[in-house]
């Protein structure tokens, strides 16, 4: 009876060991981030290298892989980033923390170039929206209400444009190194340029058809730079003589001491060139950027 009994424990431990060995898993679990900004990255590609077998992160970048396939590293890759690789022992529960580091492109130049078509008044939607606007020009203008009154804000900025380095060697700024600490550069044309004046205000303006009465409130101003050096009094009536207001209902506006033809004229469709380039939202109402 005992000879039975040691047959069979034998046989049961050659059995059980080699499924065991077979039956081995490894369980992987973690979290990818970006080793710039820590965020977690999801929908990152994660695969063991042999068998091929793969998840996903989810959108807090975490993935758990179990596999009881024999495999030598895992492999992590997303677009953007620099892929990695990491050995992990077989068998057992492993949690990683990857960090991924983001690739850098260098992208060459590319202009685009819109084909021009032949510019035509005749059927143009845009010179159509205009000569409405022209037939309702008496209509529309401020100036034939009876009252109206409006804000309003003004903003002066005077500089030296393309103020180089070759500036610094003209003898008017030795003396004066410390300004060019103040270059800034042109929203306009992207050149360095010198702000040596900078005036602003804001006001409120009122205005009373009948008896004619135009008065201005001013509520705040604020000047810098040289304008503090001359007479204020004799500095305005130049800035007033040279920035005058536009009205854009009138025949003709002045800008810099120069006459031009206003966009509503009644001969603006014959001097300009009109383009409607979108609708926009303003506070409710639907309005048209015309250019």
């Amino acid at each position: 009876m005992s000879k039975k009994i040691y047959i069979i424990s034998l046989f049961c431990i050659c059995f059980l060991f080699p499924y065991k060995a077979v039956a081995q898993s490894t369980i992987i679990t973690g979290i990818v981030t970006d080793s710039v900004t820590n965020e977690p990255l999801p929908y990152v590609s994660v695969f063991l290298k042999g068998p091929q077998v793969g998840v996903t992160t989810d959108d807090e970048g975490r993935f758990s892989i179990k596999t009881s396939s024999a495999f030598s590293k895992i492999i992590f890759t997303s677009l953007g980033y620099q892929g990695k690789e990491i050995s992990v022992k077989r068998g057992g529960t492993h949690n990683l923390e990857v960090r991924l580091l983001p690739s850098t492109y260098d992208v060459k130049e590319v202009i685009v170039r819109p084909k021009r078509d032949r510019y035509k008044r005749k059927g143009n939607p845009a010179v159509d929206f205009v000569k409405n606007i022209i037939e309702r020009r008496d209509q529309n203008s401020p100036e034939n209400h009876d009252y109206y009154n409006y804000e309003q804000y003004d903003k002066l900025t005077l500089a030296l444009n393309d103020f180089s380095e070759e500036q610094k060697k003209k003898w008017l700024f030795k003396k004066f190194q410390f300004i060019f600490d103040y270059v800034d550069t042109s929203e306009v044309s992207g050149k360095p340029i010198l702000t040596v004046s900078i005036k602003e205000k804001i006001a409120e303006n009122h205005y009373r058809k009948s008896p004619t009465s135009h008065k201005q409130q001013v509520t705040g101003i604020k000047r810098a730079g040289i304008d503090e050096m001359f007479n204020q009094e004799s500095l305005q009536q130049f800035y007033d003589e040279v920035f005058k207001e536009v009205d854009i209902f009138g025949n003709d506006v002045t800008m810099l001491l120069t006459r031009f033809v206003s966009p509503l004229s009644n001969i603006g469709p014959a001097f300009y060139r009109y383009y409607l380039m979108d609708t926009i939202q303003v506070e409710g109402e639907r309005c048209v950027d015309l250019a």
